[in-house]
């Protein structure tokens, strides 16, 4: 941080590679600095920097690692259809030693096809900086995207708000001939997504493990079920999948959202079983008007700071109240949160106080966190943010 620094000078460039030294001298580690930051450092190596061209050999091995991981993890169901090839998030910043940089895959496009060989599936990225110097890593995520995937389309959504506090602009940019209905495959549902002006990349591969446990608990569950927070339906249309008997009645604030779920819904063949209502659950006082026997509630980050906690707490236990007062007495809900400053202590603890508000009691059966896609690095507690459960009504309370 700023204030561990002796020294600072405020004339270097946003982003610029330094080496960083203890009072003694000895040699803490290089990585890039921004003076006009609080985080002013951000380590890349624990060694003086030397050059340019091997510390883009250093980012190009740790791209290949991260890879190989996703690979590792994900091969069985890419191999059963269940997951695209590049249906995944590439690299997670700290947690893949690039600090600052994200980088998520999706299908469409293709290459090849000239002169009778064959059409592949090319794939799409979209490259999004958290901070100034990962800048200096959009040239080099394309090389290695183009020489080791042949991915060569994609979006730059530097578009984030955490960007001012860098002093670095805001932008979205494109390389290369995107494909015209870009989509992600996951739990052998396909899912068109808008990359260029969807929520965050255009897609949160992070409750990936957390959408299928819901999908599998319900495939021989009968009835309805509500999807609070939808966006393009991620959680709901997997459920809908696993179980051919089940109904969505799918809530968002955003109409464009809604259209591309109905979209979704559309190409995946339950278009039929779909409902769309267009409401902001905070302000709404009329309640969704019926009983569910499965409630879904993953609303978008509400604690943006430390200081911003017990708002965020209060905002997510509104939010699962609201779901406990639509689901039938003995139903099941699924509540989530991306939420850093929302703890799994704290998590837990407004589930439980939103569901002691109807008088009843609530039976945990399962607890995920984040994909392996985004793993945690255990020296950066930051990096582990998500929390996810299934419960079960043990009474019906008010809900009776």
């Amino acid at each position: 941080y700023s204030n561990e620094l002796v020294k600072i000078d405020r004339e270097l460039k946003p982003g610029s590679w330094v080496t960083v030294e203890r009072t003694d001298g000895k040699v803490e580690g290089y990585g890039y600095f921004n003076p006009h930051s609080l985080i002013a450092f951000r380590i890349f190596e624990r060694t003086k920097f030397v050059s340019e061209e091997q510390t883009r050999a250093v980012f190009f091995r740790r791209l290949d690692d991260a890879w190989r991981l996703r690979v590792s993890v994900y091969q069985k169901k890419i191999q059963s259809g269940l997951m695209g090839a590049k249906s995944f998030r590439l690299c997670f910043g700290e947690s893949d030693g690039l600090p600052g940089l994200v980088i998520d895959l999706f299908e469409g496009g293709t290459s090849g096809g000239s002169s009778g060989s064959a059409v592949i599936p090319s794939g799409v990225a979209v490259i999004q900086c958290h901070s100034a110097g990962a800048d200096q890593f959009i040239s080099w995520a394309q090389q290695w995207l183009e020489q080791r995937m042949g991915v060569s389309a994609g979006i730059i959504r530097n578009d984030l708000e955490v960007r001012k506090k860098e002093n670095v602009a805001l932008e979205v940019l494109e390389w290369g001939t995107l494909p015209d209905r870009p989509f992600v495959l996951e739990g052998g549902v396909r899912f068109f997504v808008d990359l260029k002006a969807g929520q965050k990349t255009g897609y949160f591969y992070d409750h990936r493990d957390n959408r299928a446990a819901a999908a599998e608990f319900f495939a021989t569950h009968e009835g309805r079920v509500l999807d609070c927070f939808s966006y393009i339906g991620s959680w709901g249309l997997q459920v809908l999948k696993a179980n051919p008997k089940a109904n969505l009645v799918a809530v968002d604030v955003s109409a464009q959202a809604l259209k591309r779920l109905k979209e979704n819904a559309e190409e995946n063949g339950m278009a039929s079983r779909v409902q769309v209502r267009e409401m902001d659950v905070f302000k709404s006082t009329e309640g969704f008007g019926e009983k569910f026997d499965l409630v879904i509630s993953d609303p978008p980050s509400l604690t943006s700071s430390a200081k911003h906690e017990r708002e965020g707490y209060r905002a997510h236990r509104l939010c699962f109240e609201k779901a406990l007062a639509a689901m039938k007495p003995q139903g099941h809900a699924v509540f989530a949160s991306c939420s850093f400053h929302l703890t799994e202590e704290n998590f837990l603890g407004c589930i439980a106080e939103a569901a002691a508000s109807f008088s009843g009691s609530l039976q945990q059966l399962g607890f995920g966190a984040q994909a392996a896609d985004h793993p945690v690095l255990a020296a950066l507690p930051e990096s582990r943010y998500l929390n996810s459960g299934l419960f079960r009504a043990m009474d019906g309370g008010k809900r009776s």
